[in-house]
């Protein structure tokens, strides 16, 4: 076998032994001598002891980090409530002086976005309420254009002079707050109490009834401004809550034609509720 042969083989068996060493430098692997590699000791040779059994932190909410913060920081809770207690109506061109004092009685849910150390919330507060009026004079009389059918199988608009029966209004509420803690934050086991301010609104359906024609119904709406005195009580996983509420409200109520059928009313209302 010639010079020439064998020394290029010999050249190709060399490199081809150095590729793998240096792919293994460059992966980042140390070059290890089998004969020096250290006998492991009793120690590092002890398997791990076992995680114990269980849900993890992430389900059990214990690090709720993944989400990145709530509420400004603080929690968030949720209350839900019912209402009821008398409503005095105190101004109004017409209903101001023809209704008597009415009974409210509403029930609903509120959010409460707490600050970190819970000593105050903002508050969002949605619901239903009913108020009920009984008409009390009859000598104030509402003008009103109703329909009578005639002989000829079509109907005539009338005048009459109508006076008004009750009145019954079904609300949808919304309202925007803020509350303060007084005694210890809201997530204290102790007794507390919290007072507030809130400003909303409503969108409903009303009916009116006459002792001359029967009901007339229309939409209705009204715009108010409530304070609140709550005592806390903590008790287990919940807070129950029993306290009084004021309301002041503009009324539009729309079903008496071109009469002026707004009115203001001033509503003391007795709550108890639940926290969670």
């Amino acid at each position: 076998m010639s010079t020439k042969f064998l020394f290029p083989c010999a050249v190709g068996l060399a490199l081809l032994g150095v590729c793998p060493l240096r792919a293994q430098y460059e992966s980042g692997q140390e070059r290890t001598d089998p004969a020096h590699v250290p006998t492991p000791s009793k120690e590092t040779a002890a398997p791990a002891a076992p995680a114990p059994a269980g849900l993890s932190d992430w389900i059990t909410y214990a690090h709720p980090d993944c989400c990145g913060p709530i509420g400004g920081n603080g929690p968030i809770r949720a209350e839900l409530y019912v209402r009821t207690g008398p409503t005095l109506p105190v101004e109004g061109r017409l209903l101001g002086h023809v209704l008597e004092t009415g009974w409210e009685v509403a029930a609903g849910g509120r959010s409460l976005f707490f600050d970190p150390g819970m000593d105050w919330a903002w508050t969002l507060d949605i619901g239903i309420s009913n108020n009920h009026y009984q008409g009390q004079r009859s000598d104030i009389h509402f003008p009103l254009s109703v329909l009578v059918p005639n002989s000829i199988g079509t109907a005539t608009p009338v005048n009459i002079e109508a006076t008004l029966r009750n009145l019954n209004i079904t609300y949808a509420d919304l309202w925007t707050g803020r509350e303060w803690y007084g005694r210890f934050p809201a997530n204290s086991c102790q007794m507390n109490w919290r007072a507030g301010i809130d400003i909303g609104g409503a969108l409903g359906s009303g009916r009116a009834e006459f002792e001359e024609i029967r009901h007339r119904a229309s939409v209705c709406a009204f715009a108010g401004v409530a304070l609140h005195a709550d005592v806390e009580m903590p008790h287990g996983c919940c807070t129950y809550l029993a306290g009084f509420r004021t309301e002041w409200d503009y009324n539009w109520v729309n079903m008496l034609q071109s009469n002026n059928g707004q009115f203001e009313a001033v509503n003391f209302l007795f709550t108890a509720g639940v926290r969670f």
